[in-house]
């Protein structure tokens, strides 16, 4: 996370992570353990968030969002057989084609080993969601807490674009823009988004 401060999105936190991981050896292979973290905690976020929309009661955003196809993302999962299906028009003996196909098995065929790691991802975003709920607690924000789970991963999905470092100024912006929809005065909301992203950097 620290890494996260020096680069767009995630980049360099992801690339730091790879690295630490593969130890000087196969570090292709543990570039794309980084990545499908990413993808399966996308998801997770996608899911949680398109899950409340659905489901919780119903606040200003939510039709506007439906309407823009932020439902649950079922497609997009399918998306992830895309590198198996790509490496079929390579060499029997391609590198690529040999690590995607033996090495990367377990994500086209370990369905338990998916299973629960979307399920880890999603408990560790509502783990972070309920740090979101007990700072506006601490202000003395009056936020209906099912509404965290609609905003939050929005937010959260928002900050993972290559447009800042680490989702700074993309996520207070978010929090601004979300809780001004339920009547929440900017400073208040700006002050929730630093707070959270603080709580979120603390090193352990």
């Amino acid at each position: 996370m620290y890494l996260n401060l020096f680069a767009p999105s995630t980049v360099a936190g992801d690339v730091g992570r790879a690295l630490f991981l593969a130890g000087g050896r196969r570090r292709t292979l543990a570039m794309t353990t980084v990545l499908a973290d990413r993808g399966i905690g996308f998801v997770a976020l996608a899911w949680v968030a398109a899950a409340a929309i659905l489901l919780l009661p119903n606040y200003p955003s939510q039709g506007a969002l439906l309407e823009r196809g932020d439902r649950p993302p079922g497609g997009r999962v399918t998306l992830a057989l895309g590198p198996l299906r790509a490496v079929r028009f390579l060499s029997s003996h391609n590198r690529w084609r040999v690590m995607v196909e033996q090495q990367l098995a377990p994500y086209w065929s370990d369905y338990r080993l998916l299973g629960v790691s979307f399920t880890l991802a999603t408990v560790f975003h509502l783990v972070q969601i309920g740090t979101q709920i007990l700072i506006a607690w601490a202000l003395a924000l009056h936020i209906p807490w099912t509404f965290f789970l609609i905003f939050v991963p929005i937010v959260n999905i928002a900050g993972m674009l290559p447009i800042s470092l680490n989702g700074v100024g993309v996520r207070e912006a978010g929090y601004w823009y979300f809780l001004s929809l339920i009547g929440v005065d900017r400073e208040l909301a700006i002050a929730l988004g630093l707070l959270s992203s603080a709580v979120c950097w603390r090193p352990t």
